[in-house]
């Protein structure tokens, strides 16, 4: 069999089929990188390839992995569940992987509750309907309303209280949603 590149072959482009990672692997980025002596016959056999997250253990590789990998500060040291290890450069990992987090199973009114950062009341000029704003910790923000009748019995109390169950009610359905898209992304 002939395996020779002939020159038409190269004046033929074909496209190269694109695949999508959907491994879970665990990672960290480096913060910084060292030569170390495991064993004292054999000065530098090893690097230390410490995590930019001083919470986290350093990972000990061979002088041969080094050289095969070339791994640099604020890249990531990649293990894959079969005990392999690898280098990835910062923005290669970044735009191919999204951080795995301990999403709550479903939402309930604490998690509701977590997402919001402050709420603000208001009251309109009718004297009877108060209006609550919910800041979310994201930026987004719901309003609820209640309206007490007749205006003779308005409580502002009560008025802030029934505006903030309205406002909280309409935040359940897009926490529902954001948990639902982050569990996809996640792949759980």
């Amino acid at each position: 069999m002939d395996t020779t590149l002939q020159t038409q072959d190269l004046a033929k482009p074909r496209q190269v089929p694109a695949y999508r990672s959907h491994k879970k692997v665990h990672a960290f980025q480096i913060g910084s990188i060292s030569p170390t002596t495991v064993d004292a016959t054999v000065p530098e056999s090893h690097w230390a390839i410490i995590p930019r997250d001083p919470g986290l253990v350093p990972a000990l590789v061979t002088a041969e992995w080094y050289a095969k990998h070339k791994p640099s500060v604020d890249g990531y040291f990649v293990m894959y569940a079969d005990g392999y290890e690898s280098f990835s450069p910062a923005k290669a990992f970044e735009e191919g992987n999204t951080l795995i987090t301990d999403l709550p199973a479903a939402v309930n009114a604490q998690y509701v509750d977590s997402k919001i950062k402050e709420a603000f009341y208001a009251i309109m000029p009718d004297g009877r309907t108060t209006i609550c704003m919910l800041i979310m910790k994201n930026g987004f923000t719901i309003t609820g309303s209640s309206v007490c009748q007749p205006t003779t019995e308005f409580n502002k109390e009560a008025g802030e209280r029934w505006a903030y169950e309205d406002a909280f009610g309409k935040a359940w359905p897009f926490e529902v949603y954001m948990l639902a898209e982050q569990k996809l992304q996640a792949g759980s």
